[in-house]
């Protein structure tokens, strides 16, 4: 839980995340069958909430680079989000 702006107020729950030096992994499962294929298929909810979160742990680990990425339990498959995809949707 966060702020990530003036009178935007974030709740939610990463699944996985992972820091390192230089920057901060954060992945989200989703069951969505069938998944999509692209990035840009991607529901736009989902997208909104992984431009929240980014948006969050940006502020909470200043200066390291944060990637963020969907695992797909069909499959499964890892779908790494472009970080010019999320910013489309930031709050």
């Amino acid at each position: 839980m966060g702020e990530i702006g003036p009178g935007l107020v974030l709740s939610g729950q990463i699944d996985r995340l992972l820091v390192t030096e230089r920057e901060v992994l954060l992945v989200d499962f989703k069951t969505n069958r069938p998944a999509p294929r692209t990035p840009a298929e991607t529901p736009e909810p989902y997208l909104r909430q992984m431009a929240a979160y980014r948006q969050a742990l940006g502020k909470i680990y200043p200066g390291k680079s944060i990637r963020s990425a969907l695992v797909w339990t069909e499959g499964p498959r890892l779908m790494e989000l472009p970080g010019g995809l999320l910013d489309r949707y930031l709050p």
